[in-house]
């Protein structure tokens, strides 16, 4: 079940990673452009400012880098807020999404193989009957139906 479970994320983990990969893009070309030249060491260039941001998606150090970008301008904290909400919390949240959607999948695979099969024992024994006795049949059942109308009214009018 884990395996299938996987071979079905795989696609959408595949848009997910393009997904952040794009994200990392934008924002490691940003950092680079905002704050490259103060912080050479995290967002030198656009790898290095990636690299950075890569690693900020575990939110590892992310109070170090907001105090960084804080001594640089104190309008930074836009920058690394909205990368946390955007990369950290939603597209990982995301991912975790789109596992658990694959692993309900596999599961729900495995209990429609696991089910017995389904009594087609009665379509076969009808489907054996000719056409006039399931005439008759129906009619019974057409009268049954009637009959039992007719008890259900009077069982529920009220007494005057």
């Amino acid at each position: 079940m884990l395996l299938l479970a996987v071979s079905r994320s795989l696609p959408p983990l595949f848009s997910m990673s393009v997904l952040t990969m794009l994200i990392l893009s934008f924002y490691g070309m940003a950092g680079w452009l905002l704050f490259g030249d103060e912080d050479p060491a995290a967002l030198g260039d656009i790898g290095q400012a990636m690299l950075t941001l890569f690693v900020l998606l575990t939110l590892e150090n992310f109070p170090a880098q907001l105090e960084r970008g804080m001594e640089i301008h104190p309008w930074s904290w836009i920058y690394f807020v909205s990368f946390a909400l955007v990369a950290a919390f939603i597209v990982l949240n995301l991912l975790i999404g789109v596992v658990l959607h694959s692993m309900e999948e596999a599961r729900a695979l495995e209990r429609e193989q696991r089910r017995p099969p389904r009594g087609d024992a009665a379509l076969d024994a009808v489907a054996g009957l000719g056409l006039g006795t399931l005439q008759a049949r129906i009619a019974t059942a057409r009268t049954a139906l009637d009959e039992l109308e007719v008890e259900l009214k009077t069982a529920t009018r009220k007494p005057e």
